[in-house]
């Protein structure tokens, strides 16, 4: 085997152990997913459907003040937020991966594509 595929098949491996970790219900749908033309990807979170409208009220919070008074006061839970950004960077991940896949140009708009 050359170099050159060895390194294929690993990547290939990562990729699959990746996508593997990600629970089943947080996988984007195909039709979710951006056409690979498309550069503004700033409104995936809000309309893919993984993120339920209390995470998206949690992480289109921009106010840390906000935030942290919500937990101070129970309104949000620790475990609430957590999950919800961590929803959304699973979001942007594939949302990312598939536009590097599908594009050599890497847009800024991709990296802050759900934010």
């Amino acid at each position: 085997m050359t170099a050159t595929g060895n390194w294929k098949e690993l990547a290939a491996a990562k990729q699959k152990e990746r996508q593997d970790s990600i629970p089943r219900e947080w996988i984007l749908s195909p039709d979710a997913l951006p056409a690979p033309d498309v550069k503004n990807v700033i409104g995936v979170a809000q309309t893919c459907g993984v993120l339920d409208a209390r995470d998206l009220e949690i992480t289109e919070n921009v106010d840390i003040e906000l935030l942290l008074s919500k937990l101070a006061k129970g309104e949000w839970t620790a475990v609430e937020v957590t999950r919800a950004y961590y929803k959304r960077a699973i979001v942007a991940h594939q949302v990312v991966s598939v536009k590097i896949r599908n594009s050599a140009e890497i847009n800024y708009s991709f990296a802050v594509c759900c934010w």
